[in-house]
């Protein structure tokens, strides 16, 4: 359970709020009845949000030993250790 709590805190799902910007055509457009065009705005929203998780990963992994010398940059997951870089570069994959 650890390494899940670490893999997501890793991904920073709190940064994906940012992606929400792709439902404003829906919104202004007033497409938000139709299936189709939703559909489409929640498969790019959630493209955005793994495609954003890929890079703050890429970047972790290429900073982390900068970051551990960091004050708080040091408790990410790949700087402190609770991931190794393996398994974060499978998930920025």
């Amino acid at each position: 359970m650890r390494h899940v709590i670490a893999i997501i805190k890793l991904m920073r799902p709190h940064q994906w709020i940012k992606n929400g910007f792709v439902f404003t055509g829906l919104i202004f457009g007033h497409e938000w009845t139709d299936l189709e065009m939703v559909r489409r705005a929640v498969l790019a929203a959630v493209g955005f949000s793994l495609v954003s998780s890929s890079v703050y990963i890429i970047n972790d992994l290429r900073d982390r030993e900068q970051d551990r010398l960091h004050p708080t940059k040091r408790n990410r997951p790949l700087a402190s250790g609770a991931l190794s870089a393996t398994t974060g570069m499978v998930f920025a994959v």
